[in-house]
């Protein structure tokens, strides 16, 4: 099933921007910071650009769709975001979370890598929900 960089069928964070943003969402350059225990692939990005209020600032982030077939990405990147953040449940507790949009590699993505280039470079279309609906 999974055909995309690693293995994964997606990613979330891509060395190049998205040129795809859904309506609602916000394209962050970030970095990945740590994990967030208790979640299903939390975790926790420092803001390098974007919307002023946010730059700087570190976000708790987890997958809108939340399989394994989503992988991480690269460690600095580009990274889609919904702008209003939602509650999800963590072994802690409620938290509130700024949700990822993944996306799936284009065709020049796919052939960089065959040639041995960088795994996450060129995000092609945003997946959907439906996509991940078993």
């Amino acid at each position: 099933m999974a055909d995309g960089p690693e293995g994964y069928v997606t990613g979330l964070v891509w060395v190049n921007e998205p040129s795809e943003v859904p309506e609602g969402a916000i394209s962050l350059r970030a970095r990945l910071e740590r994990p967030i225990s208790g979640t299903w692939m939390g975790f926790v990005a420092t803001v390098l650009d974007g919307p002023s209020e946010m730059r700087g600032q570190q976000i708790d982030v987890i997958p809108q769709n939340l399989t394994s077939c989503v992988g991480l990405g690269v460690r600095e990147g580009y990274l889609v975001v919904y702008a209003e953040p939602v509650e999800a449940a963590t072994d802690a507790g409620p938290r509130s979370f700024y949700e990822a949009i993944d996306y799936r590699p284009s065709e020049e993505n796919e052939r960089q890598r065959r040639r041995g280039g960088e795994q996450w470079l060129y995000p092609g279309e945003p997946a959907t929900r439906e996509e991940f609906s078993f």
